[in-house]
Formats: structure tokens, C-alpha cells, sequence
């Protein structure tokens, strides 16, 4: 496992939340994955004053995660990590609260090597939307600490998200499988 000089390698690109199908997104803990603390917020309510508000609307009743602003039974106290069994160069989230108090952090616990992007920061910006966080340059992580930092706004501490619904390996394999069939065909026909 490669990692970069002073911080891990990593990217981001951005899907405005008017762009992305909600319906991929909701309180999926991925494969071989687990929380520190379970950051769950199940609706109703979706959004409670002072504490969290809902990524897919006041309405919805569309699981999510709230890190910093929790109930008794929704939520969790800042900040909580997701541990991977595996390392991972890839992880995309839809993130609502772009503030400057809110952060996520990617970490290679093997080689310490960190790096961390904050809502509102010139990487990330300050339009709610569906993030995709890259790893480049062969660098991996295996920890992702999501924090909100109730120090710079105790009135509203709150990091509220969801994850990308997780596609089954076999759908995957399945449609390689069509692809790869599709393009002998026409190599064939080509021949």
C-alpha cells in the first residue's frame, strides 16, 4: 500500500442533489464496514429543531445519518467512525449540512496518513449534493471519521448524510458478463 508524502491522495468530484437519484442513497452501512457509534436517523420526524434535519427533506421517511446532533433513539454523539475490514479507494455519500463545522476525515491506519475535507472549504463548497471521495496515486484508506465540531456552532452541532445503497456483486458480475458477451458478438461479426 502506497501513500503520499504528508497526507493521503485523495479527490473529490460533485453531483448537485437537483442531479442525483435520491433513491440510491439512504442509512446503508457498507459490506464489511462498521460504525463506532450507530449515527441512524429513522423518520418520523425527519428533522428535529436543534438537532438534525433531513438530507431528502422534512417529509421523507428515508433513513439517514446525523453525527453531533442525536436523540436518545436518532443519531450520535461527534464524532464516529466507519471502519472498513478492507482497504477502500473509493466511498460516495450524499451530503446535506455543507458547514464549515462539519468534516470527514479518510485515513490509512496502517501508515497513520490522513486527509480531511470540511464543509464549505473551497474542495468541497457549499452546495448539498452527492460527494464522491477518490483515492489516486495507488493510496488507500480504511477509516472514515465523520465529526461535527460543536465548538465553532453549539446551537446546531449536527453532520447530517446518507451512502449510496450498496450494489450486489452479482448484478456487477452480471452485467460484465452482458457486456463482455455483447462486445464478442460484435467482434465476431466484425471478423
Amino acid at each position: 500500500m502506497m501513500a503520499s508524502a504528508v497526507t493521503l491522495d485523495i479527490s473529490v468530484s460533485f453531483a448537485a442533489k437537483s442531479t442525483v437519484d435520491l433513491n440510491d442513497f439512504g442509512a446503508y452501512t457498507p459490506a464489511g464496514a462498521t460504525w463506532s457509534a450507530d449515527p441512524t436517523v429513522t423518520p418520523p420526524p425527519a428533522n428535529q429543531s436543534g438537532k438534525f434535519v433531513s438530507p431528502f427533506g422534512a417529509n421523507s421517511l428515508t433513513p439517514y445519518y446525523s453525527v453531533g446532533g442525536f436523540t436518545a433513539d436518532n443519531g450520535a454523539a461527534s464524532p464516529v467512525d466507519l471502519t472498513f475490514n478492507a482497504d477502500q479507494t473509493e466511498f460516495t455519500l450524499l451530503w446535506a449540512s455543507i458547514d464549515s463545522f462539519n468534516s470527514v476525515t479518510f485515513t490509512d491506519t496502517a501508515s497513520s496518513m490522513s486527509k480531511t475535507f470540511v464543509g464549505e472549504s473551497s474542495e468541497i463548497g457549499g452546495a448539498s449534493g452527492a460527494f464522491t471521495f477518490m483515492a489516486n496515486g495507488g493510496d488507500t484508506f480504511d477509516k472514515i471519521t465523520f465529526t461535527s465540531a460543536t465548538s465553532r456552532n453549539p446551537s446546531q452541532p449536527s453532520f447530517e448524510f446518507a451512502t449510496v445503497i450498496p450494489v450486489p456483486a452479482g448484478v456487477l458480475l452480471f452485467g460484465s458478463a452482458f457486456l463482455a458477451a455483447g462486445a464478442l458478438r460484435r467482434f465476431s461479426k466484425a471478423v
